[in-house]
């Protein structure tokens, strides 16, 4: 049960991130939904189908969590790829010399 509260935590955060970076939004609000079902559904999932298909539960419930980890880690990539695109476009503004001197404001010509 541990393992499973780290996981919406972890899916609810990187979905919260994703809501405020511009191109992951969609993926957050995702994220944000399915974090929130995730637990309704860990919580009743031992009053789903009690007898011998119960074991179907037991593999959706395992589905389930699989697949918040991976949206979890498909948001962290997505992330850092923006991020990494937004630094490296900076560098190369800092490094053609059209970036503000260090010290002056940009606003003042």
């Amino acid at each position: 049960m541990l393992f499973g509260v780290v996981v919406t935590l972890a899916l609810l955060i990187t979905g919260s991130v994703a809501v405020f970076t511009k191109g992951l939004r969609v993926l957050g609000a995702i994220a944000i939904v399915f974090a929130l079902i995730v637990p309704v559904f860990g919580i009743t999932q031992t009053r789903i189908l009690v007898g011998d298909f119960h074991t179907l539960i037991r593999v959706a419930h395992l589905l389930v969590g699989a697949a918040a980890v991976s949206l979890t880690e498909r948001i962290g990539e997505h992330y850092m790829q923006i991020k990494q695109k937004l630094v490296a476009g900076k560098e190369v503004v800092k490094a053609s010399g059209l970036a503000p001197a260090e010290g002056r404001d940009a606003t003042v010509g």
